[in-house]
């Protein structure tokens, strides 16, 4: 287990990333290191969070339209490399590791409509 100066140091590193306030002092190892780890949780959600809001970008008239006319129908979820999607939700081939094959199996199937 690292020591409590590096996990200090880590703490203080993402929440700086993380636009944070954290309190350290007098927290045991253990204390730090599930500080940490809430920590990473949090920055990783905050970059998915961001890699999903910049693909939502897309411009409705150019190449990617097309891409964007699948959606979750009602009373389904899927679940993707970007989570689960709900019902309404756009859903594309690159959010499956199946990829096309898979999209296409999901519109077979009634979960998603072009």
């Amino acid at each position: 287990m690292p020591s409590n100066k590096e996990l200090i140091n880590e703490a203080n590193n993402l929440a700086d990333e993380l636009e944070l306030s954290v309190q350290t002092d007098g927290l045991k190892n253990e204390s730090l290191a599930e500080l940490v780890s809430d920590l990473r949780a949090k920055k990783r959600d905050a970059d998915i969070q961001t890699q999903a809001d910049d693909t939502d970008d897309t411009d409705e008239s150019g190449p990617l339209a097309k891409i964007d006319e699948h959606r979750v129908t009602e009373g389904r979820s899927v679940t993707t490399k970007r989570g689960i999607i709900g019902p309404g939700g756009s859903i594309r081939a690159s959010d499956l590791s199946g990829g096309e094959s898979s999209l296409q199996g999901l519109v077979k199937n009634g979960a998603v409509k072009v």
